[in-house]
């Protein structure tokens, strides 16, 4: 029987690949023979198979193959010649770093393919461009998002334990706890007028009850979102990524009931219109957004023309948002 996923990593990041099978059968309804994985149980070859022959065939006759890319497995002998052998094939490969490392891990022909990571928003995109390879549907975000926090905590945890960075909780969506007032709030400290800090809680605006913003700031705090320091509030790393991504929710957002926008048009639906210091954080954040497949940017004889893609309706819809 063919095999629609076959996962290349290392025995020694069995954990993690365990959670990522389950994570993909439950998340794209495959059966568990049309999964191949030989460090996890149910996964494995039948007892007395040519483990060389059959491992080069699946490898490349599989729909997709998925290399989980980490420190250990970037220098085992299998994994090199398993995603080697599916690249001269020219069948699709997605690479997935794990385990805390970072793109800059991959080279040569692996340096040219679009990886993707370990965390929510990444893991949520996965399960959308699988579907398509495989040309079905995903199951709804309820179905698997459990086992997709597995994923991230056992990918942390293994980080941690080998010095690549602190383990990462499994995020919960942060808006779940922020109110609307502070996710604005947050988004409008990032904006370039502000660079990122905020004297004492407040900014020039007047008018405004001072009360929730300095709440705001304590919620930024508690969730390493924001540091008090030289007399105001600054974003940290974590609180800039979050900040790009409720953007990005917005964007999309722009895109009720129109596939296609024009930069003008999308400036004003997100509020994006303070002059070209906008513009130009409007074009970063769409070129963010364009790397990640959510949308597509076309020139036009009159300016820019900004569409929402299938994987931009699908983020959209479940707004995954991850926070390192």
């Amino acid at each position: 029987m063919a095999i629609d996923i076959f996962l290349s990593h290392s025995s020694r990041d069995a954990e993690l690949a365990k959670a990522l099978v389950e994570l993909l059968r439950n998340a794209l309804n495959v059966p568990a023979n049309r999964i191949r994985c030989t460090s996890v149980s149910g996964y494995k070859l039948d007892v007395g198979a040519d483990t060389d022959e059959q491992l080069r065939l699946e490898t490349v006759e599989a729909t997709i193959l998925v290399g989980l890319i980490t420190d250990v497995s970037i220098d085992s002998a299998y994994v090199l010649f398993e995603l080697g052998a599916r690249w001269g094939a020219k069948k699709f490969l997605a690479p997935l770093l794990g385990a805390g490392r970072g793109a800059e891990i991959l080279a040569g022909p692996l340096a040219g393919l679009n990886a993707l990571s370990c965390t929510r928003e990444d893991l949520f995109q996965l399960v959308v461009d699988l579907a398509k390879q495989l040309e079905t549907e995903p199951e709804s975000p309820d179905v698997y998002s459990t086992h997709l926090d597995t994923v991230v905590r056992v990918s942390g945890e293994l980080a941690a334990q080998r010095g690549l960075h602190e383990a990462e909780k499994p995020v919960a969506e942060e808006n779940s706890t922020l109110t609307d007032l502070q996710c604005d709030y947050l988004m409008e400290i990032s904006l370039p007028r502000n660079n990122g800090f905020i004297y004492g809680g407040l900014d020039d605006h007047t008018g405004r009850d001072v009360a929730p913003y300095q709440e705001a700031m304590e919620v930024y705090q508690a969730l390493t979102l924001m540091r008090y320091g030289d007399g105001g509030y600054r974003l940290t790393p974590r609180g800039w990524s979050l900040a790009d991504q409720l953007w990005h929710l917005r964007i999309l957002d722009a895109f009720t009931d129109k596939r296609h926008l024009d930069e003008k048009e999308l400036a004003q639906a997100a509020k994006l219109t303070d002059g070209e210091t906008d513009a130009k954080e409007l074009r970063r954040h769409l070129g963010e957004m364009e790397e990640k497949g959510l949308v597509k940017v076309t020139k036009t004889m009159h300016g820019w023309t900004i569409g929402i893609t299938d994987a931009g309706r699908t983020h959209q819809k479940h707004r995954p948002l991850s926070v390192a």
